[in-house]
């Protein structure tokens, strides 16, 4: 069993929202704040400068960019830079975001995703990105990025990364990609859609820890992070009807491509599953959220109570997340979300 050491918050967020969200969290005492990036909304960077100067010990991260968005030498600019604004409080996560090759035209569909080759992505994104972070003179000749020759390095006007060793995470559900993880990154930060489910986070740990071992590599050396379904609130059926669009979303979204693992790795029925898929083709998210089972919010999602959350987050430190981070919604209630998960959750989770 690994101890949970924290709990961070990823709001999908207006700015000035965002922002006061994070001086909240890291005046209430949480670890971590995180955020991600759906296409086309807030650029995760952009905003996570704007927080860095307006905290002082919290950590921040993104959870996660995708490495089909930017270049990798963009990322390592955009990452060295969030690392000085903050004073070295910058955590890199990185994934595929299927989503996004989809939109941006790159593959027709997610199931045609492995055409644009994402193990070799991630693979040629962390040496670039790892290698400039570092100081190093970067040439890198890779399958879908690379640096050309004579070679690039982070010394535009004197400018030099405040850290060498800035961490990197990853995040995918990709079996391949998460052993290249245990190979090689800081941390990893399991999916959103399945970090629920106790089977799946098991799953996912043998193929990162197998990674791990390859490399001689403890599994100690890794940090495990979970983007989270959550919800936290004082009604425990208003926090749990808080999820049902964002797993309906999950459930439903082609581009997403998690219906086939929640069936594998929870008891929901399939038919169930379709019921949801034809409910947002007909009448869109709204209706999919309503035909959300109960079922696959305890599956899916940790939602309710103090109490509810508390118990599901227990059971996942068991099994070896050491991070915890609520994605997007909290709760009905926000800042009474942060409030609660600071007081009242965090002191319980961390004696796990």
């Amino acid at each position: 069993m690994r101890e949970i050491t924290g709990f961070a918050i990823a709001p999908f967020a207006s700015a000035e929202e965002t922002v006061r969200y994070a001086i909240l969290a890291e005046k209430y005492g949480l670890t971590g704040f995180w955020l991600g990036e759906g296409f086309h909304g807030r650029s995760a960077t952009a905003l996570l400068s704007a927080v860095a100067v307006q905290t002082q010990k919290i950590q921040l991260g993104t959870a996660i960019i995708g490495v089909y968005a930017r270049h990798p030498g963009l990322i390592a600019m955009e990452a060295a830079t969030i690392d000085e604004l903050s004073n070295g409080r910058f955590n890199l996560g990185l994934g595929v975001n299927v989503t996004s090759l989809v939109k941006h035209g790159l593959t027709q569909s997610a199931s045609s995703a492995k055409d644009q080759k994402p193990y070799a992505a991630m693979k040629d994104s962390f040496e670039i990105i790892r290698g400039l972070l570092s100081g190093k003179t970067v040439k890198y000749d890779g399958e879908v990025f690379s640096l050309a020759d004579p070679g690039s390095t982070l010394n535009f006007h004197g400018f030099q990364p405040v850290r060498k060793n800035l961490p990197i995470y990853f995040g995918s559900r990709s079996p391949k990609i998460l052993e290249l993880c245990g190979r090689v990154a800081d941390g990893v930060i399991l999916s959103r859609s399945l970090s629920a489910s106790g089977s799946y986070v098991a799953d996912s740990l043998k193929h990162i820890y197998a990674g791990a071992k390859s490399a001689g590599r403890r599994e100690e050396d890794l940090v495990i992070a979970s983007n989270l379904t959550f919800s936290v609130g004082k009604d425990s059926q208003e926090a749990k009807d808080h999820v049902r669009e964002v797993v309906a979303l999950y459930v439903a979204d082609p581009t997403l491509t998690a219906s086939e693992l929640m069936l594998q790795h929870s008891k929901v029925k399939p038919e169930d599953l379709n019921l949801v898929k034809e409910g947002l083709k007909q009448g869109g998210i709204a209706r999919a959220g309503e035909l959300v089972t109960e079922e696959m919010i305890d599956e899916f999602a940790i939602a309710g109570t103090v109490d509810e959350c508390t118990g599901k987050l227990e059971r996942l430190g068991e099994l070896g997340v050491q991070v915890p981070i609520a994605f997007d919604l909290l709760g009905p209630k926000p800042e009474e979300a942060i409030e609660l998960i600071a007081t009242q959750i965090l002191p319980r989770i961390s004696k796990c």
